[in-house]
């Protein structure tokens, strides 16, 4: 039987489609900032709300102050150390997600931004991988 990462699609992952559907500014600010989108996998984003909040707290960028420190775009922190991202000041609960495949896109000026499918949301959803 082939593992979930193995067979995910991103353009087939609900969370994707909705975040380019629901939410085109939020998707294009992403790639023209060449920001690092965290896409949970299909199975874990059963109950996790498909809005602006949660599409917010998956598109990540380096910490202009720490090494190895992520920021969303809402504000909160992440520590990214491959193949891992665990989740840090702002969030609930305190997650080590894994990350299962990485994909690189790019923006309307041919620039590259990266795509990474991850084992489960950074909240919330259920754990799947």
């Amino acid at each position: 039987m082939a593992r979930q990462d193995e067979t995910e699609e991103l353009e087939q992952n609900i969370f994707f489609k909705s975040l380019k559907l629901r939410c085109p500014d939020l998707y294009k600010l992403a790639a023209e900032q060449q920001k690092v989108i965290c896409v949970p996998c299909q199975l874990s984003t059963q109950g996790l709300p498909l809005n602006r909040t949660n599409f917010e707290q998956h598109i990540i960028q380096p910490s202009p102050f720490f090494a190895g420190v992520y920021e969303t775009v809402n504000g909160k922190t992440l520590d990214f150390e491959a193949p891992y991202i665990e989740t840090k000041d702002g969030f609930h609960e305190k997650r080590k997600v894994r990350i299962l495949f990485e994909e690189l896109h790019y923006n309307s000026d041919y620039k590259p931004f990266r795509v990474l499918c991850i084992s489960q949301p950074f909240q919330g959803g259920t754990k799947a991988v």
